[in-house]
């Protein structure tokens, strides 16, 4: 009896040491390049998990978790002063959650529906940032993308991807070495403000596709996406390459 349940036991270990070794063999590969030269399966172009349409793509370290944090000073005084009082309490949540680099807040639903002043001080904010502020400046390309309103906000958002490349949380300029597992969610948070912007374009015409019926707001979109195109990241100029086929801009 003891032999049979020495045996039994050998064999589920066995068996349970093969499905841990076949797992972690799948889970690198699917990490992998593919042999035409693309990414595998998280490619941040092509994975459906990654996701802008709610602030940061669910299943992705944030970018706070990646860079290092520094505070910020208050941003767009000048506009700020200009803003309803209501809009004030809003700019109010804004900061805070710059500050605390929590893209995923849920007080960001409360930055909805914004008026052309807000828009104003939201585009001068995002001016003031530097350049390695990947989180802050995502947040704020996000906000402007999803409640964007007119042709001026569109052009905002061409001005984000017509950016060069950051390559870096220190130093945008200069490549930093990193984990090769990372790469791919480095690239994502590198390049959120970019793609924040593109997956809000993708948003609104799913949701208002009548917007392509404005002859000014169509030209400045296809005029964005074409300059996404030129982006030299791969996630960046295929994400506008998918809307411009989808759409037929």
């Amino acid at each position: 009896m003891q032999k049979n349940n020495k045996k039994i036991f050998l064999g589920l270990f066995t068996g349970a040491i093969i499905l841990l070794l076949l797992f972690f063999f799948l889970h690198f590969r699917d990490r992998s390049e593919n042999a035409d030269g693309t990414m595998g399966p998280n490619d941040p172009a092509k994975d459906p998990f990654i996701d802008f349409s709610e602030g940061t793509p669910s299943g992705e370290p944030s970018t706070a978790e990646l860079q290092p944090r520094h505070p910020i000073p208050p941003l767009a005084v000048d506009q700020v002063e200009a803003l309803s009082e209501t809009e004030k309490k809003k700019w109010t949540i804004l900061q805070e959650v710059l500050e605390s680099r929590n893209d995923n807040d849920p007080r960001m639903d409360e930055l909805k529906n914004l008026s052309p002043a807000f828009h104003n001080a939201l585009a001068n904010a995002y001016s003031e940032l530097p350049m390695n502020r990947r989180n802050e400046r995502g947040t704020i390309a996000f906000l402007m993308g999803r409640d964007m309103q007119s042709v001026q906000d569109i052009e905002f958002l061409q001005s984000v991807v017509s950016e060069p490349p950051c390559y870096s949380f220190e130093n945008c300029d200069t490549p930093a070495a990193t984990d090769p597992h990372l790469a791919d969610v480095n690239e994502v948070s590198l390049n959120y403000p970019q793609l924040a912007a593109l997956y809000q374009v993708e948003a609104n015409l799913d949701a208002n596709p009548e917007i392509l019926q404005d002859p000014a707001r169509r030209d400045a979109i296809r005029s964005l996406l074409r300059e996404a195109l030129q982006f030299p990241i791969p996630a960046v100029k295929n994400k506008a390459g998918s809307i411009m086929e989808k759409f037929g801009l």
